[in-house]
């Protein structure tokens, strides 16, 4: 009996979705593209964490003794055929356990311990699918599992689809790291899921890892649950909750409120991300549109039974028609500035040469109505002007207008002068 290859040579003959249909609702399951070494080669994997994507560690393992490849996660939000977009994933673990250097392509155990995990970049907001820790048995002998792939969906020598497919088939055998089903996988679903609903939902309990060569015969799967303490302690080291968006709640120790629970309480903090803050111990009450209009900075937001919040009710909104009357007096000309805002319309907040303090400045048109308080408009270059005299020289955008800071700053250059612009 053979099985499918190891070596990266070959892991593009190993195991797709046989006699499936398309999948356009597992957006947790993605496309794993590895182009390190000799040879680029394409696995599937499952998001079951935020950065965290779930394959077999023959898609991850490139020699002894070497770290995992690094990949790019090809994302299918949108459907299972058109990429939606990419992560990359710096960094893979395999198994320890996992030694096929030991063993002949026709030895099984060469495939034990057959998982792996790519860790992301980047925070992926994907529904994660919870990895089943739950150990299968004898018992579980009959049941359906259903796998997703980006695999062939034909038996033959054609590359992988790049289709994200789905089939379900029972489960023949378990095995102790492994389970087994008749036909269902093939070339490029390696690393892939194996489904299996649990009180109603959905658990990765088998990872795509070996099967007969033609892919006609049976397929065979790492058991999840068999290494679950493994996969527990990676998660946990590489992927622990943080108080940023990751679909994961923190409760304590964040020095604001956890965008993914905005509204608990107890935290300490009453956030304006929050759609009602009346269920937000931390908040005050009638703040979130009850009837009772309550003004200023102690609710995170305005009071929508306030009337218009560009009026006068406590808080400053930038986005006006008019500058909000609960915002700062706009600086003068010449005063310290952190952006544009804090100067007011028709003044900018430049740095002039790059090295002084941000300060406020008043903009001009050359031959236009907006002159400068102080000194001569004189153009620059294109529509760049510059408001020379009253305290030196200072560099204006005119309103409304694009400006090509390219050239201008070529431009300024020759002159002897330097423009930073802060927002």
């Amino acid at each position: 009996m053979a099985y499918f290859p190891v070596v990266l040579t070959s892991i593009l003959a190993a195991p797709p979705i046989i006699g499936g249909s398309a999948s356009d609702n597992d957006k947790a399951v993605v496309m794993l593209r590895v182009t390190e070494g000799a040879s680029a080669f394409r696995c599937s994997g499952t998001i079951v964490s935020p950065k965290i994507v779930l394959t077999a560690a023959h898609c991850s393992w490139q020699a002894a003794g070497q770290p995992g490849f690094k990949g790019v996660i090809n994302l299918y939000e949108n459907g299972g055929t058109t990429s939606s977009g990419t992560i990359f994933a710096g960094a893979s673990f395999y198994h320890p356990d996992y030694h096929p250097e030991q063993f002949s392509s026709d030895d099984p155990r060469a495939y034990e311990h057959d998982i792996a995990i790519y860790v992301l970049d980047d925070y992926t907001l994907i529904p994660a699918v919870e990895p089943n820790f739950a150990a299968l048995s004898a018992a579980d002998v009959g049941r359906d599992v259903r796998f997703v792939g980006f695999g062939h969906q034909n038996i033959g020598p054609d590359l992988p689809t790049g289709t994200r497919m789905t089939v379900t088939v029972d489960i023949n055998g378990v095995e102790p790291l492994i389970f087994e089903t008749g036909v269902a996988t093939c070339i490029g679903d390696s690393g892939g899921p194996g489904l299996v609903s649990f009180g109603g939902v959905e658990k990765v309990t088998g990872i795509v890892s070996y099967g007969d060569e033609a892919c006609g015969q049976y397929g065979a799967y790492t058991r999840v649950d068999a290494h679950s303490a493994w996969l527990q302690q990676m998660i946990a080291e590489h992927d622990p909750p943080s108080c940023a968006a990751d679909t994961r709640c923190v409760t304590s120790g964040c020095a604001s409120a956890d965008p993914d629970c905005p509204c608990l309480s107890g935290d300490g903090f009453c956030s304006e991300l929050c759609g009602d803050t009346d269920s937000d111990s931390d908040c005050p009450r009638d703040c979130g549109g009850g009837g009772q209009c309550v003004k200023g900075p102690q609710c995170p937001r305005p009071d929508p039974d306030c009337g218009d919040p560009c009026l006068e009710e406590g808080h400053c909104l930038r986005d006006c028609g008019s500058r909000d009357p609960d915002c700062p007096t706009p600086l003068a000309a010449g005063d310290a500035c952190s952006d544009d805002f804090a100067c007011g319309v028709g003044s900018a907040c430049l740095s002039i040469p790059t090295t002084a303090a941000p300060t406020c400045f008043e903009l001009c048109t050359p031959n236009g109505a907006d002159g400068c308080a102080e000194g001569d408009c004189r153009p620059v270059v294109g529509d760049l002007a510059v408001c020379q005299g009253g305290g030196g020289c200072t560099v204006a955008r005119p309103r409304g207008r694009e400006v090509s800071w390219g050239g201008v700053i070529a431009f300024l250059g020759v002159l002897g002068l330097a423009l930073w612009r802060r927002r």
